[in-house]
């Protein structure tokens, strides 16, 4: 089985996602797709203007988790 269609088709699932998730919540103003290939590595970086987040929340935690606390 050739698995080759497949890899574009997910590479384009996940690309589409991520620009649905920057127009859905970064509130942008811009957002840049740039596919990169070289040397048998593809590279897919997708960038904005975005608002961001506050990374002190990544310190707190939470009740509800995968372990279960």
């Amino acid at each position: 089985m050739d698995l080759f269609p497949y890899f574009f088709a997910n590479i384009y699932r996940v690309t589409q996602e991520a620009v649905n998730n920057a127009i859905k919540y970064s509130e942008a103003n811009y957002i840049l797709v740039t596919l990169n290939h070289a040397d048998g590595l593809l590279s897919v970086v997708i960038d904005d203007d975005c608002k961001g987040f506050d990374p002190s929340v990544l310190d707190k935690v939470t009740k509800k988790n995968s372990e279960g606390a």
